[in-house]
């Protein structure tokens, strides 16, 4: 957010000290979040439902670039990532194939770190291959407008029976 005072700032021509310094508080960017100040997502694990789900900050301009990359998940690496890890969903022996996770964004827009908190695969644990799949996916993206961020995410899907 810029100072109140940089719409005056080039009405101030004759000071020029002051002017360089308008214009440089005008011109400068709001620091990058302290990685050391993030919260501990090992410390979130001991209660992963206290982290705010995915948009919950109401802002979906935040949130755009996250929601295409799910939307790309569901329509391109899901029904690879289920036949590769031998998974066939159906309503009557597997219903759903999810993990729970904490994600943690770094100040880049990456993911720092992605923890699983619960799953359901098939009533089962979900196979490493599943898993990894996930994994891969995401973390392969950046996502700017989330730096710094943790919050939890449920990727995968359950069959409305």
């Amino acid at each position: 957010m810029k100072p109140p005072f940089c719409a005056l700032s080039s009405a101030i021509l004759a000071a020029p000290a002051a002017l360089c310094l308008l214009l440089a508080a005008c011109q400068s960017k709001p620091p990058a979040a302290n990685p050391a100040a993030l919260p501990s997502i090992e410390t979130a694990l001991a209660n992963p439902e206290t982290v705010p789900p995915e948009y919950s900050s109401g802002d979906f301009v935040d949130w755009k670039e996250w929601s295409a990359a799910r939307d790309s998940w569901y329509k391109e690496a899901f029904a690879p990532c289920l036949k590769q890890s031998g998974i066939r969903m159906s309503c009557g022996s597997c219903a759903s194939a999810y993990i729970k996770y904490l994600i943690q964004m770094d100040n880049s827009g990456r993911i720092a770190a992605m923890r699983k908190y619960k799953e359901g695969v098939c009533g089962r644990p979900a196979p490493p291959e599943f898993e990894s799949c996930i994994e891969n996916f995401y973390r392969a993206r950046s996502f700017p407008s989330l730096k710094g961020k943790l919050f939890r995410a449920t990727l995968g899907t359950g069959l409305s029976c």
